[in-house]
């Protein structure tokens, strides 16, 4: 069977640009390659821009792409406007969801104006199946909804055959906005193998890769937490002076206040902030590091902690939300309170001080990972909810 012949399994992002640096954006990566290995349906991506009235399709960067204006369907206006268009807008879903064979969309990070595939299904117009799917921010964000939106929002994830969450701790979240919807958990994963063999390099980081160093990677952003971890750092710095920390992640405006903390402790010299490294040079942090560090206040589930499983490093996160469904305290990692400095500081002081227990906890971290937490396994409950039974052409080498 060609690609062209096969179902579609299409993926909607509320955003433009799937190259920007993200957790997010790295699942549909991943489950975009993990879909066309197995070559059981052709991915396809549909991103919300207001550019495009009409569906418009490309090829961008070796992706299947659509682009195309999603309204969204509250407030007086917004709702007048949404029922005006409803039919031309069906009209249009229906066409590149038939061109496109789709059998099944997967909404990523959803908002509101993706309300509309549920919509065809009530009209009869798109006999697929629907998905949604959360990751975090976008659930909470659902949760403080109020009014018609909050109307809007259970008769979504109601109409929908499966709305996933990336943790138990999330499902139950989606739950309480929605009672009567059907959950299904399907963790974040990582390919142990691919994040090995493309750590590339960073020649500005090579001079900091002389001293030992303790990894955080994420967006600069206060819900990372990264002014937690440099609070506990300046406590383990008076311990282990030789020892630097260094921070990955996206550029933003948290950068400053991140500065300012580590001034104010006089560690300036021993904290590096990389901003905006390509994800496929993440691995040369990783590779060298003495330690991994997960920090933040809110966090679906992590795919750094994933990622740092793969180099056996030993993790510290705190105690929210997914972590503790990855991390068993004590074995493959260590959990801290909210919030709380003074045990984080002294977690990553005893790691420190028994570098051998510390290695033998990171390789239990890797072998939980390999075992429990990779893309196939998600891409294979995916599978399992389309209901496809076609059969598969043998997996792509």
């Amino acid at each position: 069977m060609t690609n062209a012949n096969l179902p579609g399994f299409l993926f909607v992002l509320p955003w433009t640009d799937l190259a920007e640096i993200g957790g997010v954006n790295e699942a549909v990566i991943n489950l975009w390659d993990e879909i066309e290995r197995h070559r059981r349906f052709k991915p396809v991506l549909l991103v919300s821009s207001w550019a495009h009235p009409r569906p418009l399709s490309a090829e961008v960067d070796g992706r299947r792409t659509i682009s195309w204006r999603m309204r969204f369907p509250w407030g007086p206006k917004s709702l007048l406007g949404f029922l005006v268009r409803l039919p031309i807008t069906v009209m249009r879903a229906r066409q590149f969801l038939t061109q496109e064979n789709v059998a099944a969309v997967n909404i990523v990070f959803p908002e509101l104006n993706a309300l509309i595939f549920v919509v065809l299904r009530w009209l009869f117009a798109y006999r697929g199946k629907v998905f949604v799917g959360f990751q975090g921010t976008d659930i909470r964000n659902a949760n403080a909804s109020k009014g018609m939106q909050r109307l809007l929002w259970r008769f979504f994830l109601g109409s929908a055959d499966a709305c996933t969450a990336v943790s138990e701790s999330m499902r139950r979240e989606i739950l309480v906005l929605c009672p009567r919807a059907n959950v299904v958990t399907i963790y974040n994963g990582v390919d142990l193998d691919k994040m090995v063999e493309r750590r590339g390099t960073v020649d500005s980081f090579a001079a900091l890769q002389e001293r030992p160093y303790i990894l955080n990677v994420g967006a600069f952003i206060p819900r990372k937490g990264q002014d937690i971890l440099i609070e506990a750092f300046a406590r383990v710095s008076r311990e282990f002076p030789s020892v630097r920390l260094v921070l990955v992640g996206k550029s933003g405006p948290f950068v400053d206040t991140i500065r300012h903390i580590t001034e104010r402790h006089g560690i300036s010299d021993k904290v590096s902030i990389v901003q905006d490294i390509p994800h496929h040079q993440i691995g040369a942090f990783y590779e060298k590091a003495t330690l991994f560090v997960l920090p933040s206040r809110q966090e679906g589930f992590s795919i750094a902690l994933l990622e740092a499983a793969a180099f056996e490093l030993p993790v510290i996160a705190m105690n929210v939300d997914g972590a503790p469904e990855l991390i068993s305290d004590g074995y493959n990692g260590r959990l801290f309170p909210p919030e709380n400095v003074v045990t984080l500081a002294e977690q990553i002081l005893d790691l420190l001080r028994s570098p051998e227990a510390a290695r033998e906890m990171g390789k239990r971290n890797f072998r939980t990972v390999r075992d429990r937490f990779t893309w196939k396994l998600a891409y294979e409950t995916y599978v399992g909810l389309t209901g496809v039974r076609n059969e598969a052409a043998p997996p792509a080498q």
